[in-house]
């Protein structure tokens, strides 16, 4: 049974998502109209010089052009942080650093992969103290937190589904 909390998580997770995307479309939209006026005659006349009619009203076309610019100015600004510069990753290794967990406590998800991948591998390679570290690692582990067998089977029915 799904719980009202991961309910609530999802749907403030879906909302973060689409935030992302409304906060770029919002920021271009704000500064098109903060910079409009000053760039208007730079529009007029060009579009002039490309032969669009003056008795079309300028306003709706240059504010839709400098909104596309600065918003595929603000995507390119994203596309450079994400696979350029990478500066995500660094954010990641200073988050697991500083996370004392992450070097005791494992995941489900590693629980999974060494029960069912290291630990036989091990064994039948005839490494068995590694593979008992590891079986001992993963038993303190389901000892000192009972609901993370829970989260174990339910990756493990993920796994099997697969």
């Amino acid at each position: 049974m799904v719980t009202v909390k991961k309910v609530l998580m999802k749907h403030v997770w879906r909302l973060q998502q689409v935030g992302g995307l409304l906060s770029v479309m919002m920021l271009s939209i704000t500064n098109t109209l903060l910079i409009r006026n000053y760039l208007d005659y730079i529009f007029v006349d060009v579009l002039e010089s490309l032969g669009v009619p003056s008795v079309i009203d300028y306003d709706y076309i240059i504010t839709g052009t400098l909104a596309l610019m600065i918003f595929g100015g603000a995507l390119f600004i994203g596309y450079l942080y994400d696979r350029t510069f990478q500066m995500w990753r660094a954010q990641n290794e200073v988050a697991v650093e500083r996370n004392p967990y992450s070097k005791v406590l494992l995941s489900p998800k590693e629980i999974v992969a060494w029960q069912k991948n290291s630990i036989p591998m091990l064994k039948s390679m005839g490494n068995e103290k590694e593979a008992k570290f590891l079986q001992s690692w993963v038993d303190r582990c389901l000892k000192e937190n009972p609901t993370l067998q829970k989260e174990v089977d339910e990756v493990e029915r993920w796994v099997v589904a697969a």
